[in-house]
């Protein structure tokens, strides 16, 4: 579809083809996107640790941090009694006053937070001239689109 168009201008397209265009350029995104998340899904499975692999086009990162979600109010009140931290002083229990109230008593981290732990893959380190040369490889169609969205 993209070669039915001349890129080099889109003020020189329709209403109608500009709509087409932007459809197919979403339908890419999401596409890729889906496969960037496949690929990551297999890094994560593959790095068992953090820790950074380089190739040839750069270097990606695994990286595991905590995600914290507030428990219920009531078990949250319930275990800041219990530690002897006064409920009002983190009313609304902000994240970071209930982060402070467990380093500076012996309030478990656990009791107030649902600590989930993730891993994530990021890149750490691109080889830009490789990637340069990669994409010239790519058919010119989905070249010239990749590079209208620059």
């Amino acid at each position: 579809m993209a070669s039915q168009y001349d890129l080099s201008s889109l003020e020189d397209l329709g209403v109608g083809q500009l709509a087409d265009l932007y459809s197919l350029l979403a339908d890419l995104k999401n596409s890729a996107e889906d496969a960037r998340k496949e690929v990551r899904d297999a890094l994560l499975d593959e790095l068992q640790r953090d820790t950074t692999v380089s190739a040839d086009l750069g270097s990606v990162s695994r990286r595991t941090y905590e995600y914290r979600q507030l428990r219920d109010e009531t078990t949250v009140e319930r275990a800041l009694a219990a530690a002897g931290v006064d409920p009002e002083s983190v009313r609304s229990f902000d994240k970071s006053k209930l982060r402070e109230a467990v380093e500076e008593t012996h309030l478990d981290e656990d009791a107030v937070f649902d600590v989930d732990e993730r891993a994530q893959i990021r890149i750490s380190d691109s080889n830009d001239q490789r990637r340069r040369e990669q994409f010239e490889r790519l058919d010119d169609a989905i070249r010239s689109l990749a590079e209208d969205e620059r």
